[in-house]
């Protein structure tokens, strides 16, 4: 995750720096926080041979698939 640690130096220089929105630099870079804390919820990989992704078992390489939000009925 890489990406997300660039995005936390960022937000992390820009606080405190007086900006008008400072709460909401904060607030970005807890849930940029709240991110790089995932875990993987599984990984996949393409079955090129039958065109479907196919769930591999722990500790397997592959894509991971991660949930950035949960939606409840």
């Amino acid at each position: 995750m890489r990406k997300i640690d660039l995005i936390i130096d960022a937000l992390s220089d820009c606080a405190g720096w007086g900006y008008k929105d400072d709460e909401k630099i904060d607030k970005a870079l807890a849930a940029a926080y709240e991110l790089k804390a995932l875990q993987p919820v599984g990984v996949f990989e393409y079955d090129a041979e039958n065109k479907v992704w196919e769930e591999l078992t722990p500790n397997c390489e592959g894509v991971k698939l991660y949930a950035l939000d949960e939606v409840t009925k």
